[in-house]
């Protein structure tokens, strides 16, 4: 893909030397119709073909600049510097000035790109620059300040140990875009050219020796389409991923949230258009709460090519994407953004800067409410090649992705150097982050906090401590019951609060409160049920609780609704005498209409004659 992308940058060069629209440095037309020819066939990609007909042109003029120039060319597209360099020599008096400048130009490019900075910086000595125009004087001297820059980031290599993951990671063609969270644990995307060849999320643990073999995430994220590019929370519970050409998308490829629930990834939800456009959108990092995300977009109205934005969830919703602007935005692409330190320090991947070839590295701190200025991670963290798709773990392992000389893309680490990591911010407010205590999943509704007799409302699933809040606060949500918070979390970090919801219209007693024959007295035993009941719904108070009154099958309809209700009234009247509050109780006489059992031996009836109570509804509304 580097080679590549550098021949486009090569053709883009040179072409104001031999386009259609010039005059040619040649009046053979046999010589100029196998040059045109050739011309395609280079745009092509099929490079014997093109050197056999600008050989055939250069048989017809061998002074022909143009056919010179991209023969160059074809032998640095076919990997032979050497062939290329022995060219420049055999061919560069014949040549004028402007085009000799053109081939050590591409001769000091190729090897720069290559990580060859010595001979890059050999070949760039040999322009002659009082012959360059002022564009290509402004594009050698770009090219020559980070040959330049290159070699001195070599002479002050720092000393890291990259290691390729052991088996059973790397068992398929390209792997690649790590995404780390918990105890190093990774989810990355898996492109199989032996399979389908589309894209899909795997995830592997982290053993005590080893890792587990890596198994796809979840059918529910994984797709026909392609899924990739994700980013998980720390806790492991939510994921941002891309995904691309799904029926509900509106752009090529869009970004996705999903939230773990019981041990299994929920149906994938379409971001909205605070984050998705109808551009492409991709490469997600969330922050450690999940509360921040970070993300890239061609989306127009950037400074220009691949941006990175970000959105906070607040109110409920993720507001719309903010772009970070300069200095971290730049005219070209800027990529793989990584959020660390309380969201404050950004790595992230960038053509726009300082450039030891293709994509850097670069680190910027968030202070007095600006991005500093970058700086370059340096060597050999960046090289000649492409640096993206990082993710680094709280022990400090830097994970990434590498392309090998066969064309496999393989997950590696190492060490973040030490003196590279970020300083610790000025401590946050504590956050907490509220989950059903059943199924472990965000609550993304209104949390209801309780202080001193005032309820106020915030967005969940996240509240944060309020300066100088020494807790003992009340907590809840629809349809889940009350917390008393009392111990304020450390400065800083995320609390999980996990609220126990409730089933509405199911009894809340283990067992009923039983009734004689014909009888509505509530008997010591039925009373010593009532008291912890009493206690549950003072404390419960956001709930409308119903006393369901019930009778076994003797006698009239009417005889037994009115019994039923004495009944109810009973245990409402002692719940009332217990200081629950009126407002929280309500009534229903059933009769013998919900019988547990229609059996008429005596201890059978005895199961219907009885008082159930439920939670009807929440008053939190």
């Amino acid at each position: 893909m580097v080679r590549f992308i550098y021949f486009l940058v090569l053709l883009l060069m040179t072409l104001p030397f031999y386009g259609q629209e010039r005059a040619y440095h040649t009046r053979k037309k046999k010589a100029i119709a196998f040059y045109e020819e050739a011309q395609q066939g280079f745009a092509r990609g099929d490079l014997n073909r093109t050197q056999n007909l600008l050989r055939q042109a250069l048989g017809k003029d061998d002074s022909f600049d143009e056919a010179i120039v991209l023969l160059h060319q074809v032998l640095l597209r076919s990997n032979q510097p050497e062939a290329a360099a022995e060219w420049i020599a055999l061919k560069e008096t014949e040549l004028t000035s402007a085009f000799a400048n053109q081939l050590k130009i591409d001769q000091s490019y190729y090897h720069f790109s290559d990580g060859a900075y010595a001979e890059a910086q050999n070949w760039m000595g040999q322009v002659a620059l009082d012959g360059l125009k002022d564009d290509e004087m402004a594009g050698v001297k770009h090219l020559k300040a980070n040959i330049d820059f290159s070699l001195k980031q070599v002479q002050q290599s720092r000393e890291i140990h990259f290691e390729t993951l052991p088996e059973p990671l790397n068992m398929w063609t390209q792997q690649y875009f790590p995404s780390v969270f918990g105890d190093d644990h990774l989810v990355f995307t898996v492109r199989d050219r032996t399979g389908r060849g589309d894209e899909d999320l795997f995830i592997s643990w982290k053993k005590e020796v080893g890792w587990s073999e890596p198994a796809s995430i979840s059918d529910k994220i994984n797709s026909q389409q392609n899924e990739g590019t994700a980013s998980i929370s720390a806790d492991g519970k939510t994921i941002v991923f891309t995904s691309c050409n799904r029926p509900n998308n509106m752009g090529s490829c869009d970004l996705y949230i999903t939230y773990q629930e019981q041990g299994h990834w929920k149906t994938p939800e379409l971001l909205n258009e605070n984050v998705n456009s109808i551009h492409w959108d991709s490469q997600p990092s969330l922050s450690s709460d999940g509360r921040v995300l970070f993300f890239v977009s061609k989306r127009p109205g950037g400074v220009g090519g691949q941006d990175i934005y970000r959105s906070e969830w607040a109110n409920g919703q993720w507001q719309p994407a903010q772009n970070l602007g300069k200095p971290i935005n730049t005219p070209f692409d800027d990529v793989s953004p990584v959020i660390l330190n309380e969201r404050a320090t950004l790595i992230y991947a960038s053509k726009g800067n300082r450039s030891m070839g293709g994509f850097d590295l670069f680190q910027s701190e968030w202070k007095d409410g600006n991005w500093q200025k970058p700086i370059h991670l340096g060597y050999p963290i960046n090289n000649a090649y492409d640096q993206v798709g990082y993710s680094i773990s709280h022990s400090g392992w830097a994970y990434f992705s590498s392309e090998q000389p066969d064309g496999r893309i393989l997950l590696s680490r190492f060490r973040y150097p030490q003196e590279l990591l970020p300083e610790p911010v000025a401590p946050l407010n504590p956050i907490l982050r509220f989950l059903n205590a059943r199924t472990k999943t965000p609550i993304i509704k209104e949390i209801l906090v309780e202080e001193g007799g005032v309820v106020r409302r915030e967005n969940g699933p996240f509240l944060k401590w309020e300066p100088g809040k020494t807790g003992d606060f009340t907590v809840y949500a629809d349809g889940f019951e009350k917390q008393n918070i009392t111990d304020m979390p450390a400065a800083g970090d995320t609390t999980e609060v996990g609220l126990m919801p409730v089933s509405f219209d199911e009894s809340i007693l283990q067992e009923p409160i039983f009734f004689g024959f014909d009888d509505a007295e509530l008997s010591p035993a039925a009373q010593a049920k009532l008291d912890p009941l009493a206690h549950y719904m003072r404390k419960q108070n956001h709930f409308l609780f119903e006393i369901q009154g019930h009778t076994d099958g003797v006698g009239t309809d009417a005889y037994n609704e009115k019994l039923s209700r004495m009944r109810a009234e009973k245990v409402k009247a002692y719940l009332l005498k217990k200081n629950v509050s009126k407002e929280n109780l309500v009534i229903r006489a059933y009769g013998k209409s919900r019988m547990l059992s229609k059996s008429y031996e005596s201890w059978r009836q005895s199961e219907n004659r009885r008082v159930e109570i439920v939670i009807k509804r929440s008053l939190t509304k």
